[in-house]
């Protein structure tokens, strides 16, 4: 399991140049499916468009892609876009750039400077989030150590999931795989022992960048 950035919302960006405009929208998508079902609903919000070109990688390890030109010169909008997807390392992400002709040729790198414009455009709309292979596990504990405990959770950018209230104070915590041990350990010292530490599973998790 290895680690991917994507992107943290999704976004919608417009410019105009020479009087054709650009609408670029970005979401997350998780599977080709998912991606043709974003980009059939972009033609329905804008249907009046021109051209619809897209670029998209929906796995982790950056080997499913798909891009088009959508009626466009070859290799002046799709191939662009997915450039500048793969150079931010983003994965499961998809960008629908729509355009409205203006009448005014633009020119292949004319084109290709619109493309890149509108997709870099709407990710820097989006934030990025880091996924990392975690641990989901459930500490319970006294309620004395209830402050010492969150306050070293937040120094270490531990995700806390949930909190359930009891006869002790339970939480459920994300921590990046390779890192429990240490976590445990400074766990188990702030309750002086006196811990349960239950491993639920293994899931991705979102950190901030």
């Amino acid at each position: 399991m290895r680690e991917y950035l994507t992107i943290t919302s999704p976004a919608t960006y417009e410019y105009v140049i020479e009087r054709s405009r650009f609408i670029s929208l970005a979401r997350v998508v998780t599977s080709q499916d998912e991606a043709k079902d974003f980009i059939d609903e972009v033609r329905g919000l804008y249907p009046m468009a021109t051209h619809y070109c897209y670029a998209y990688i929906t796995d982790i390890g950056g080997n499913e892609m798909r891009f088009s030109d959508d009626g466009e010169p070859q290799g002046t909008a799709g191939m662009p876009m997915l450039e500048v997807i793969r150079k931010r390392n983003l994965r499961q992400v998809c960008v629908v750039s729509v355009r409205y002709f203006g009448g005014i040729k633009l020119g292949a790198n004319g084109l290709v400077g619109a493309y890149v414009k509108s997709c870099s455009g709407v990710l820097d709309l989006c934030g990025v989030s880091r996924y990392a292979p975690s641990t989901v596990v459930r500490v319970s504990f006294d309620y004395t150590h209830l402050r010492s405990v969150e306050r070293y959770l937040m120094d270490q950018q531990v995700i806390v999931e949930d909190k359930i209230y009891d006869e002790r104070v339970s939480l459920v915590l994300c921590i990046q795989q390779g890192q429990e041990e240490r976590h445990y350990q400074v766990l188990r010292d702030t309750c002086l022992g006196n811990i349960d530490i239950l491993e639920v599973e293994n899931k991705y998790v979102g950190y901030p960048m």
